[in-house]
């Protein structure tokens, strides 16, 4: 199991307004996990997901998906 961070942003600031860690077997389970969790949180601008220091994924509304 890997370990994951994930920031969840403040649309007009791009200010982490709330982190969770996450533990997932890979970078697509963790993603899986963070959608589940947009379902819940209606008050974002989009997420980071990181893993070991590294961003691997990222999503602001209006804006292109880049997986890294």
């Amino acid at each position: 199991m890997s370990k994951y961070q994930c920031r969840f942003l403040v649309d007009s600031e791009q200010v982490v307004v709330r982190l969770t860690l996450l533990k997932s077997s890979d970078k697509c389970n963790a993603r899986r996990e963070v959608m589940s969790l947009i379902a819940k949180i209606q008050d974002f601008g989009g997420y980071e997901l990181w893993e070991d220091g590294l961003m691997v994924d990222t999503y602001r509304p209006g804006k292109s998906r880049s997986v890294i």
